[in-house]
């Protein structure tokens, strides 16, 4: 039995110029937070008046004059926002909300100018909704090794529902049999093993390219597929008794089918105008720093673009420190090194923190 394939465009991990009136029409699951008039797309289109969507997924530059030129970016591609000045020509040189974004190894900087009324909305929004995709990735990311679990019981997400809980499932993804507990929710399918529960796996089914039931090795064998957004991983389940695997691959395929249906990205967010620029926390992932070169070309790309990919993607290697698969790392550089500089960063973080909650 396998489910079928679903074709479903995750506009929140794309970056695309010029798409046309299907893609900027919300998506399932999209929703619009503001719309923004009197936006000037400063780097690309200066003295080009537009309007900015944003969404729980994405933010979308259209031009007035001719919406087929607009430029898609999904939040996920964004690695940095701040407030800068820039010379705009519908408004002179004023304070600017810059968008670094990243996608397919290429960087590219965005300028976008509010040159209407004097508001904070260009810059509270966008920051503010970017900050709130960052921070519920589990609705929409595949994850290892989470504090889900709770004495057996999934820890719900908001708005969560639990369908049903199966005891008695395998997970032999590594030809290494843990027995487990899997759990279906309205959101994710979620296994533990029931000795070490930290050893999980929580699968969104945005996430989920295929589920099937297969003939392996080990005999009939619930199969998960991921899509590449995920890793393109392919996880192993079995099932005792084995009557049970197929009414359990039926499920999930249903409940990804009615997922994507209707579905739920975890990303809330109220407009609020009264904000000010000066009180905005910079949305940064440190993993992504970089500086920004102003070289500009006249080409459509070549207008945004910052820096070439030096490299794809490293090959994943098996770490057994960690028991896990992880991208080879870069040379030079230790999984001892990167945990130090991580934890003082995250001191530093709390530190200020501290001091601002003190008001020193």
């Amino acid at each position: 039995m396998t489910s079928g394939k679903t074709n479903f465009v995750q506009v929140d991990r794309e970056l695309k110029f010029d798409i046309g009136n299907e893609l900027q029409a919300l998506q399932p699951g999209e929703e619009q937070i503001d719309l923004i008039p009197k936006i000037e797309d400063t780097k690309g289109s200066n003295g080009e008046e537009g309007f900015l969507r944003v969404t729980n997924l994405r933010l979308l530059w259209i031009s007035k004059e001719n919406d087929e030129t607009n430029i898609s970016m999904g939040h996920n591609c964004i690695k940095d926002l701040y407030i800068r000045n820039a010379n705009s020509v519908l408004k002179g040189n004023a304070q600017s909300l810059y968008v670094v974004t990243k996608y397919e190894g290429n960087k590219y900087e965005f300028i976008f100018t509010n040159f209407g009324a004097d508001s904070p909305r260009l810059f509270t929004t966008a920051q503010t909704v970017v900050r709130a995709y960052e921070t519920s990735r589990t609705y929409r990311d595949l994850r290892l090794r989470g504090s889900i679990i709770r004495e057996g019981e999934l820890r719900p997400l908001r708005g969560e529902k639990v369908i049903s809980k199966v005891p008695g499932v395998w997970n032999i993804s590594n030809t290494q049999g843990h027995l487990g507990t899997m759990h279906t929710t309205n959101i994710r399918v979620v296994w533990h093993a029931n000795l070490t529960p930290n050893f999980n796996v929580s699968i969104p089914y945005v996430q989920i390219a295929n589920v099937s039931a297969r003939q392996g090795k080990m005999g009939m064998t619930l199969v998960i597929e991921t899509c590449r957004h995920a890793g393109s991983y392919v996880l192993g389940f079995r099932i005792e008794p084995p009557e049970r695997l197929n009414a359990l691959a039926t499920e999930i395929g249903q409940l990804k089918t009615l997922f994507l249906q209707r579905p739920s990205y975890g990303v809330e967010y109220v407009v609020d105008d009264k904000e000010k620029p000066n009180e905005l926390v910079p949305v940064m992932r440190s993993e992504d720093t970089f500086h920004i070169q102003s070289d500009e070309t006249p080409d459509v790309l070549g207008s945004y673009y910052v820096e070439v990919a030096q490299q794809r993607d490293r090959a994943v290697v098996y770490n057994p420190d960690l028991g896990l698969a992880i991208e080879s790392l870069p040379e030079g550089y230790t999984l001892d090194g990167i945990w130090n500089d991580l934890a003082d960063t995250t001191t530093a973080v709390l530190q200020q923190l501290a001091r601002a909650g003190t008001g020193e």
